[in-house]
């Protein structure tokens, strides 16, 4: 299989492959696959980050977490009042996960295990790009939007502020 991206911690090394995630575990020197379809979706993995050991995957299906202690995968989806399925981007910051779903603007908060939904909280659709400017341990990087009209503007315009250097778009690839 292809790597498509890798992480590491003190004690693990994650490969993310065109076949799943394997996991490297320095201590005991050992690998542990996790295919596609069995542990977690073969639906599309955007992107992956780490907080201590545990692994965070934002896929087409959810925020998917994985506890390196208990070696449990927990899907996080509409259900569980994630607003939305499709992950298209998320930071972790302290011990909160920022997420931009097909649908919102929301964060996890890791400890108290709950959603807090920041659409709501400007007039605009763009919560999303106004939380992530607003706030100081977050960059934007990029911007995906669904009116052609936003389409190649500067995300800072779009928010009605300076311009930032971040151009929209409608196309995932390009971010």
């Amino acid at each position: 299989p292809q790597i498509l991206a890798l992480r590491q911690t003190p004690g693990f090394v994650w490969a993310l492959t065109s076949a799943g995630i394997v996991r490297y575990d320095k201590n005991l020197e050992t690998w542990t696959s996790y295919l596609a379809g069995a542990e977690f979706p073969s639906a599309r993995v955007h992107q992956l980050t780490l907080h201590g050991d545990d692994l965070w995957l934002g896929t087409d299906a959810g925020l998917w977490h994985f506890t390196a202690e208990t070696g449990i995968w927990r899907r996080h989806e509409s259900a569980d009042e994630m607003p939305g399925e499709r992950v298209l981007a998320f930071a972790l910051a302290a011990d909160r996960i920022w997420v931009v779903t097909e649908a919102a603007f929301a964060v996890w908060e890791i400890d108290a295990a709950r959603w807090v939904d920041f659409s709501g909280k400007t007039p605009r659709g763009d919560a999303a790009g106004i939380a992530i400017l607003d706030h100081p341990d977050l960059e934007l990087v990029g911007l995906y939007v669904y009116s052609e009209a936003k389409v190649g503007r500067d995300a800072g315009e779009i928010a009605r502020r300076e311009p930032i250097g971040v151009v929209a778009t409608d196309q995932i690839e390009e971010i």
